[in-house]
């Protein structure tokens, strides 16, 4: 929230900058204006209140097309992340919004619109009435509007690097692989009531008899059943001990992630079995207690011993003996490191919420979603009273998972974008401003032979030196604010050479379109026409 606020700080103090370099120009223009109103007897006061007026009528209509832009952009973002929490319904423009946007408005209005207001009232009567004069910019006034614009570059580059890293890292992320396979995949939970199910050996047999039916459905390819399938709950993490293993200080315990699954799990995730075997149908409540861990378990915990044949307990003196390794999954987010896992037989311990996990045929056409109606018949065919809910694809749960990252990349885009946007505005403002204001000095040097491209050059020239400028301030603050992004950001550094070279050569190759058009516009101006009219 502090980035995005950030963000909205930096494109509000690039669109002040963009409006006081207007009404700077404004004033300029209106030197003669001003000379008139004073010769005819209107005090400073008087016209410094006519400029101020004029200013905050432009930012109050600005500031209730802002308030109409947010209502439908809110609406937008909800409607991009339907599946978003609950509380993000509460987002929308109420009275805190309201007036937050009546005090910006007023603040940005009298904070930019009081420097051209005095130099509206500072005009020099007799030398702006004198013929000929056309309401020139002092040398004060042109160094203002071009640090306003070199502050707005600079801005602009900040941003735009800020989102490229994030983009970037957003990718890197997707890219992630999970350690299983999504695709085709169904999930939804099974929650068995206490009293009717209270012992173990009747929630396995009901899990046993679901997965039974519901692998024997067409277009199925197998099920399984687990305490907590990946992305769908909290990681379950708890000690245990290595039995004959070394003895631990007082306090120090070994600590794993937990999970009861059926004998399909590993085959319906699409995990990989390294050693040993999986469950199956020997692994009963009455037989010895089995279990299998993940790579991370066995490189941690037994990096230079096989750890087949071991045995293990979690909180009681229960021995339970490893039989199989298998490789690594994401459980709870694409970012995080591989922990150690250890997986147990649901015939030996059972829980009364479990979730089902239904992977389609390769062959089948349709979203796994279309097995919903025939999984629902199946379960309640079993128990008429139990019912499935939390009904997702392992996809969609892989997508929500990295929507925070997706929607500030978002965010920051947009706003990065608004920000090269006004940027190029103000530069393009300027360079125009500036052609017009030399357009005597041009008619002079083409009428003494300078060529176009030479016009071209000169003006070309200081635009490009003002972006120059812009750019190289903004290369040194993004490199100072990026470093607040290293917690945010996954599989690149802060300062990426890719991501800084490529903003870089964005922002440089669009300013120099947006120099280019007043220059080429310079380059018509007819001597002659220019001549006859002084």
């Amino acid at each position: 929230m502090l980035l995005l606020f950030g963000s909205l700080l930096t494109v509000l103090l690039i669109t002040c900058a963009n409006l006081a370099g207007l009404l700077s120009a404004r004033a300029s223009a209106r030197q003669k204006e001003s000379a008139i109103r004073s010769a005819l007897g209107a005090g400073r006061r008087r016209l410094v209140r006519q400029m101020l007026t004029e200013s905050m009528l432009m930012v109050s209509l600005g500031g209730g097309l802002g308030v109409l832009v947010a209502y439908l952009g809110v609406k937008a973002l909800l409607a991009i992340y339907p599946t978003s929490p609950a509380t993000w319904t509460e987002f929308g423009i109420d009275r805190a919004a309201l007036i937050f946007t009546l005090v910006i408005s007023v603040l940005v209005g009298l904070g930019f619109g009081l420097l051209p207001a005095l130099q509206f009232s500072r005009t020099p009567l007799n030398e702006t009435l004198k013929e000929g004069n056309r309401g020139t910019a002092g040398r004060g006034t042109e160094r203002l509007r071009s640090v306003l614009v070199t502050v707005q570059i600079a801005l602009a580059l900040i941003l735009l690097t800020v989102g490229g890293l994030l983009i970037r890292s957003m990718r890197q992320l997707q890219q992630v692989n999970p350690g299983f396979n999504p695709e085709q995949l169904l999930t939804m939970q099974l929650t068995l009531p206490r009293a009717k199910y209270a012992e173990d050996e009747q929630r396995a047999r009901f899990f046993e008899e679901v997965l039974t039916q519901v692998t024997a459905l067409p277009d199925v390819k197998s099920a399984a059943v687990a305490s907590q399938l990946p992305f769908l709950g909290e990681d379950s993490a708890g000690s245990f001990q290595i039995v004959g293993g070394p003895q631990l200080p007082v306090g120090e315990t070994l600590d794993t992630n937990r999970r009861t699954v059926s004998a399909g799990y590993i085959q319906t995730l699409g995990l990989q079995l390294l050693r040993g075997r999986t469950f199956d149908n020997r692994d009963t409540a009455q037989a010895p207690r089995v279990v299998i861990i993940n790579e991370a378990m066995a490189r941690k915990f037994w990096p230079n011993d096989d750890p087949l044949s071991r045995y293990v307990t979690f909180n009681s003196d229960t021995q339970y003996q490893i039989i199989g390794v298998v490789s690594n999954a994401k459980h709870s987010s694409l970012q995080e490191e591989d922990e150690p896992t250890a997986y147990t037989s649901h015939q030996q311990v059972t829980s009364r919420t479990m979730d089902l996990a239904v992977r389609a045929n390769y062959s089948f056409d349709r979203e796994p979603a279309a097995l919903i109606n025939a999984i629902r018949q199946t379960v309640s065919k079993i128990d008429p009273e139990q019912a499935i809910h939390n009904i997702s694809t392992m996809e969609q749960q892989l997508s929500q998972s990295i929507a925070p990252q997706r929607f500030i990349a978002l965010l920051l885009s947009l706003f990065a974008t608004l920000a090269l946007i006004q940027a190029l505005i103000g530069i393009y403002g300027v360079m125009s401003y500036a052609v017009a204001q030399r357009r005597q000095e041009l008619g002079i040097r083409m009428a003494l032979g300078a060529q176009p491209g030479n016009i071209l050059s000169l003006v070309l020239r200081r635009g490009m030196k003002l972006t120059l400028i812009g750019m190289a301030l903004g290369l040194m603050g993004a490199v100072a604010s990026t470093r607040l992004l290293r917690d945010m950001l996954f599989g690149i550094k802060p300062i990426d050479p890719l991501t800084f070279a490529a903003m870089t050569l964005l922002l440089l190759c669009i300013s120099l379109v947006a120099c280019f058009l007043p220059a080429r516009r310079a380059t018509k101006v007819d001597p002659m026409n220019v001549l006859r009219s002084e």
